[in-house]
Parts: C-alpha cells; structure tokens; sequence
C-alpha cells in the first residue's frame, strides 16, 4: 500500500466539500454543513493567505480517501489542533490511520517548532478517542455541554501529545513511511 499525504489543491474542492457535507463524516464534527462551490473557493482563498492551518488530502494507490489537518496553529504557544478523517469507507482501518497519524506526528516535531497537538472529539466518537490513546494521546480532559448540534449538547473530550511524549512513544512502534508534503 502506497500512502502519501499531499498538501491540497483547489483542484481537491469539490471532493473535500463532498466529504465535508456527509452525513457519515459530518457526525462527528462540530457543525453540519452545506457548502457550494463558491464557498469553497472562498475558503480555500482564505485558507491560502493564512498560516494557522494546514491541510493534506490522504492518498493510498493514488485514490483520494480522506483528509487530515492541523488547524489553529499557534506559533506562540507552540500547539496546533489535529483532526481527521477517511471518507472512502474501504480504506478505513486502524493501519492507514496509524500509518498517517505516526507519519505526520514525525513531520510536526521534526519539521515544524510545535511543541505539542490536541484533539477535540465529540461524545459519541468513543473509537477516536480509544484510537488516539492507542497513539499515545493522553486524555486531558472534557468541556461539558460545549457543542450545541441538532437540538442537543455534546461534550469535547481533549487528547494531546506532546513532542516529549511522541518521542518516548514513538521508540516503541514502527510503521510504514509515507510521504508527508
């Protein structure tokens, strides 16, 4: 299995606002959408000019499967906030998900000055959260009733990982490389 992590493109729009708009993918994030094109190229406008986040569309063969991402990237602080997900369902597995996660974790505390990542995953994804344990997440903790969606509150629980805890973890994996651009 080939696995590479590409920077997207405008080209990758309209896949990634068809992902983004999916009930199966949008469950588990904080907002439900519905996107145009318009939108899109908006954003991704947006997105361009900015330095607080960074986006990868995920590759396995040459197929589009999914995205992962660093978003509110804060070069003070030394943290950023990952998130991810694999839209292809026939690619979901729990070796494509370490393989890109432990990848990227590399390319963050070797090539960037971050210091440590987080995540924030709403109540109700309880694979996630065994998921980035089995990573080498620590729970840190839980905002109650943060997220209000379709008439409902949701709790956040927070994961995060520092560089230290990556390194000392990471001596105890190995992995298949992937390109991370």
């Amino acid at each position: 299995m080939n696995i590479s992590l590409k920077r997207i493109t405008e080209d990758d729009l309209e896949i990634l606002m068809h992902w983004r708009m999916r009930p199966d993918i949008s469950k588990h994030m904080m907002t439900d959408v519905t996107l145009t094109m318009d939108m899109q190229r908006k954003w991704f406008a947006k997105y361009q000019a900015s330095d607080d986040e960074i986006r990868w569309i995920v590759n396995v063969d040459g197929v589009q499967v999914g995205s992962i991402y660093l978003i509110d990237i804060n070069q003070r602080h030394k943290r950023a906030e990952i998130g991810v997900y694999i839209a292809e369902k026939k690619y979901r597995s729990l070796n494509l998900l370490l393989t890109i996660h432990w990848n990227l974790f590399d390319w963050i505390f070797n090539e960037t000055e971050l210091h440590r990542i987080y995540g924030l995953i709403m109540e109700g994804n309880e694979g996630m959260i065994r998921f980035n344990i089995a990573n080498g997440h620590q729970i840190e903790g839980k905002m109650i009733d943060h997220i209000y969606k379709n008439g409902k509150y949701y709790d956040l629980n927070i994961v995060g990982l520092t560089k230290q805890r990556w390194q000392e973890f990471r001596e105890t994996v190995t992995y298949q490389k992937c390109e991370v651009e």
